[in-house]
């Protein structure tokens, strides 16, 4: 174990480096609580002395908010000069295209076909409606499989009523998710089935995908292919100045993670993982984790001074961390067992030296962050969980009764979210405007579970002409980014819906359906004017309508039928 001292970030630093005894090269991993610090080590790595200037960069990042951060920050960075041979890209799309790129060492490995969820939705809808067709010429045992999806779609054999389509359309569009999620942490089951150890119908669905497809694959189930071969030495040859960044990232999936340090042997793979804790922690439960391992130790018949020992040991923890930081534990599980180079930048408020409830927990190493003001709430939670200190009630830190670090606000729509948090925005810019370092707009991201449902109050609030704040929304969806998967999704709805005059204007407006149907802009005025004139507002026959009508208002239809 080697100790050095360097200035990082306007940080004092005292770090921990760990090198392993072996002449076998392994991935560097980079522990830190603060995303600046890993930055700064990136930066430092990237155009470390004896890299070549045009070297291939890889620069994986877990979404594209990330993405755009970084390139921000490498542009505005004076100490970065030119950053030439830089590629910055998502985890699943790089690690697929790594995949690849070892693969064609290999003359004999034949290329894969990675389906998009869309693509995989449509397959899945064919070979489900394949199998309704054929259902009576499957074999009994196989009839008995799909036997519980036909009764959810109220489907006969060779036979799918109208109203069950749309229940189908749903289901593969779930189903597409699902698969997507096997093929993420489910590799070694999707192997199983395909070696026909599966007895289901989603199993049996599978073996038809690679009979009718077999270059389909998720990219994670390719790496696994390759992960082998560079076990067996079928890949040896090293791929030049290649370097993989993975950055930011908490989490990444076994069969990535295997991969990637399997790779190590020829290429230069650093992680820059942002973690909460700096202790070890893989080995905390959650409350209900905790409460199953008590119920199993008590119908052991373990006696009460083992089961008081448990007790003891489970509740010996940071429960924030237990309850939410699963995915994190499983990372750190995954480090500790693999071979790799460790270095770790962990920053503190400096205030909690002063309070006795952090002193048993603080050593030599650890790096103060110097701060204005008393301790936050938010500063002490991070602490905790850094420290991993276990929450007493009986040993509680004071804190200033007009601190805001944390704040939670109720409100009845989703505008008025929005509207809380413009102001609540604002408020915090105006506080911190006059520090040594202010707080600017840039340094704001903001997070929502579902961004196409706080589109449009987004743009009313933040986008308004008093609004005193410019934005810029990141991490759309497809269907938000591309104007033909619009048009398709939107003629999609059509079929399943009421038909209405304002849908079908609307799907002439789509680029993509102009340029199919051969329409010029006089032949759409042409065509909304005959619209009008007919006096049609919704539905697409007589029938049609009386049908909607029966749906929705039981034995009423229409008057002229």
């Amino acid at each position: 174990m080697k100790f050095a001292i360097g200035l990082i970030g306007g940080y004092n630093v005292l770090f921990r480096l760990m090198i392993r005894d072996t002449m076998i090269q392994q991935p560097h991993i980079y522990f830190s609580n603060r995303l600046e610090i890993l930055y700064e080590e990136l930066r430092d790595s990237l155009y470390a002395p004896g890299v070549l200037p045009f070297a291939r960069r890889c620069v994986i990042v877990p979404s594209s908010a990330m993405g755009t951060w970084l390139q921000l920050r490498l542009a505005k960075d004076p100490k970065c000069g030119i950053a030439a041979g830089l590629e910055i890209g998502l985890i699943e799309e790089s690690l697929g295209k790594l995949g690849r790129l070892l693969a064609s060492q290999d003359p004999d490995q034949e290329l894969p076909f990675y389906p998009r969820e869309q693509e995989l939705s449509l397959l899945i809808q064919a070979t489900i409606l394949e199998t309704i067709e054929k259902y009576t010429l499957l074999t009994e045992e196989q009839q008995k499989l799909w036997r519980p999806l036909l009764e959810y779609l109220r489907a006969f054999p060779r036979y799918l009523p109208r109203k069950s389509e749309k229940r189908l359309i749903a289901l593969c569009d779930n189903l597409a998710q699902l698969f997507a999620q096997y093929g993420r942490y489910g590799v070694r089951m999707l192997s199983e089935w395909e070696a026909k150890k599966g007895s289901s119908w989603q199993a049996d669905l599978w073996r038809q995908f690679k009979v009718e497809h077999p270059s389909l694959q998720f990219p994670y189930q390719y790496l696994d292919i390759i992960t082998a071969k560079i076990n067996e030495k079928q890949i040896l040859t090293p791929l030049g100045q290649l370097q993989i960044h993975l950055f930011g990232i908490s989490f990444l999936a076994k069969t990535a993670h295997d991969f990637l340090i399997n790779s190590s042997k020829f290429l230069s793979v650093n992680y820059y993982l942002l973690s909460p804790c700096q202790l070890f922690w893989s080995d905390i439960c959650s409350d209900k984790e905790s409460e199953r391992l008590k119920k199993f130790w008590s119908k052991q018949s373990v006696s009460i001074d083992q089961q008081t020992a448990l007790e003891e040991f489970l509740n010996s923890r940071n429960v924030l961390l237990g309850n939410f930081g699963r995915m994190g534990r499983e990372m750190s599980l995954q480090i500790e067992q693999s071979i790799h180079q460790t270095t770790e930048f962990y920053v503190l408020p400096e205030q909690i030296q002063e309070l006795p409830q952090y002193s048993q927990a603080l050593t030599d190493e650890s790096i103060f962050e110097s701060s204005s003001g008393p301790l936050t709430l938010l500063q002490a939670i991070q602490a905790d969980m850094t420290l991993l200190r276990t929450l007493e009630p009986e040993n509680k830190i004071t804190l200033s009764p007009i601190d805001d670090s944390v704040q939670l606000h109720i409100a009845p729509t989703k505008k008025r979210e929005v509207e809380i948090l413009y102001n609540v925005l604002v408020g915090v810019l105006n506080k911190h405007s006059k520090d040594k370092t202010p707080l600017t707009p840039g340094d704001i991201i903001v997070m929502v579970p579902d961004y196409m449902q706080y589109e449009s109050a987004i743009a009313a609030v933040f986008g308004s002409k008093s609004s005193l704040l410019d934005f810029q929304l990141v991490e759309m969806r497809a269907a938000a980014k591309s104007s033909l998967v619009q048009g398709f999704m939107h003629l999609l709805s059509i079929a399943s819906g009421r038909w209405e005059v304002k849908e079908l204007l609307d799907l002439l407006d789509f680029p993509a359906f102009q340029r199919k149907q051969g329409f010029s802009f006089e032949d759409l005025r042409q065509i909304e004017k005959w619209i009008e004139k007919s006096g049609v507002y919704w539905g697409k026959t007589a029938a049609h309508r009386n049908e909607i009508l029966r749906q929705a208002h039981r034995e009423r239809t229409l008057v002229d039928e």
